[in-house]
């Protein structure tokens, strides 16, 4: 695909990244410019609405709807500013993907995903565990997954590791997100290991399949 350039939006563009226009490269932006300015109807998506934040173009699970800031997403917005009203979403589910945002940005997200989940609503949020990623990258020093799993694999600026959790730090963030507004009911905090395909990550990047630790929280909005 040529290259296209995309005229800058002043209210879009986080200050924090390179300003001035933005490649599209199929589908991916290489800067967080986002479409949405003002409140979506939450009607317009399937429901009851449940989101799946940092799916990319689709989310994998069927009647989800997928957010995203990267591409072409049912919702093109960060994870931290999704602009739909409060109490309008059943379930968020994120996997892999909070790991993609500053950690000065993690309990704010927690906060969002808090003030669009409806009283009782469900989150599970998937991460890397960093402890484990370490160990491993000790054992296998090499510049492939051994080390994209701790850093990302950095194909555009929505595939790099801003931050890291272990099972102790991604409970201390839930904690720091409560306040008057946010309350969580932490169901479990738990490990998962598991071996992927080169597929399953990212198509053309892996020749052979891959072993991850990550963290599972399952928690409800109280």
């Amino acid at each position: 695909m040529t290259k296209t350039k995309i005229k800058p939006c002043a209210e879009c563009i986080d200050p924090e990244f390179n300003p001035g226009y933005h490649a599209d490269i199929e589908g991916y932006r290489e800067a967080p410019i986002y479409q949405a300015h003002k409140e979506l109807d939450p009607e317009q998506f399937a429901q009851p609405l449940y989101l799946d934040v940092g799916a990319g173009k689709y989310s994998q699970l069927e009647g989800w709807t997928a957010v995203d800031l990267y591409t072409e997403a049912d919702i093109n917005a960060p994870m931290w500013e999704i602009p739909l009203p409060d109490g309008s979403v059943k379930g968020i589910m994120s996997q892999n993907a909070l790991e993609h945002v500053q950690k000065d940005r993690v309990v704010p997200t927690l906060r969002e995903w808090a003030r669009l989940l409806e009283k009782g609503g469900r989150l599970e949020l998937m991460v890397p565990d960093l402890e484990w990623a370490c160990h491993w990258f000790i054992a296998r020093p090499t510049n492939g997954w051994d080390m994209d799993i701790i850093y990302g694999n950095q194909q555009h600026m929505g595939e790099f590791h801003l931050t890291g959790f272990t099972r102790d730090i991604i409970k201390d963030y839930f904690e720091q997100s409560v306040d008057k507004d946010t309350e969580w009911y932490i169901e479990s905090i738990e490990y998962l290991f598991g071996e992927m395909t080169s597929i399953e990550i990212e198509p053309g990047i892996y020749k052979q399949d891959v072993t991850q630790r990550v963290i599972l929280v399952k928690a409800n909005k109280i």
